[in-house]
């Protein structure tokens, strides 16, 4: 019983352990439904920094839930299993995953959840090069914030600088740039979760991303540095940092800094080599 009650305090505060803890705590919890919880987290902590760690957790897990038929356990498993795949490059099977449940997901009432898939594929999508389907999802992310703020004004909105940054993505990428400065700046109003320095981090550099796209050069340098900053702060290496970094390179090349521009290449391949990071290293 400590034991179970120690792990949902724990789980309470995920994002802020790391997964020394969570292992240590994985050797002691045998009741199934906290133990497949608990693969949840430690799989979700490995899927995008080390995928290859991710999926026996996150299998093992899956495998439990549907044995006691706990349906939560097998959504957020295969979320988990998805973002894995997608980071190492396999796009179609990640959103192969998330589609499978989508029908269940699109009825239910777990918001984390819908939060959740909606999120990842919105993601997946936009970086197998599907814009339309990354803004569809984009736009649901932004529905769904949108109604749990009318219900609660008073909560803070802890997915909101989020939920905006991910569309003002989806529509840089789409090329409309009108709409992804409103909705970066609408993420930007929100303060930050000290806790989620990877989800900070990307969003400074979508900041930078638009401002380099406004040829306003100076804006986009501090919005990189910020999100290098925070990106060198988390545990795991992300491949958001060797993301930005190619950013940076990018943005030196344009003002003719060829020197670093080279510089922050070398830095970016040398972070998707340790990685693995398949499909950046194509690129």
């Amino acid at each position: 019983t400590i034991v179970v009650i120690l792990f949902e305090t724990l789980v309470a505060n995920a994002q802020g352990l790391n997964t020394d803890s969570l292992r240590s705590l994985l050797a002691v919890v045998k009741e199934d439904t906290s133990r497949i919880m608990l693969l949840v987290h430690l799989s979700n902590e490995f899927a995008r920094s080390d995928p290859d760690s991710a999926f026996p957790l996150a299998q093992e897990g899956l495998t439990l839930a549907k044995q006691i038929h706990y349906l939560k356990g097998e959504l957020s498993l295969t979320a988990s299993l998805a973002v894995a795949w997608a980071n190492k490059g396999d796009y179609s099977t990640a959103i192969k995953l998330l589609l499978s449940n989508i029908k269940y997901i699109d009825a239910s009432n777990d918001i984390r959840l819908k939060w959740t898939y909606y999120y990842e594929l919105s993601n997946i999508y936009r970086d197998q090069g599907d814009h339309a389907e990354a803004l569809k999802y984009a736009n649901a992310m932004i529905g769904l914030t949108e109604d749990v703020r009318r219900r609660s004004p008073q909560a803070p909105c802890y997915n909101c600088r989020s939920a905006y940054s991910l569309l003002a993505l989806a529509y840089l990428e789409t090329h409309q740039l009108d709409s992804s400065k409103k909705y970066i700046h609408a993420a930007l109003s929100y303060p930050p979760v000290p806790t989620l320095k990877g989800a900070n981090a990307h969003i400074f550099a979508t900041a930078g991303r638009i401002q380099a796209e406004l040829k306003n050069y100076d804006s986009a340098l501090y919005f990189y540095r910020k999100s290098i900053q925070l990106f060198q702060q988390v545990k795991h290496t992300l491949k958001g940092l060797a993301r930005t970094y190619t950013y940076m390179a990018i943005l030196f090349d344009r003002t003719s800094a060829r020197d670093s521009a080279l510089s922050y290449l070398h830095k970016s391949l040398a972070v998707k080599k340790k990685k693995n990071f398949a499909r950046e290293l194509l690129e």
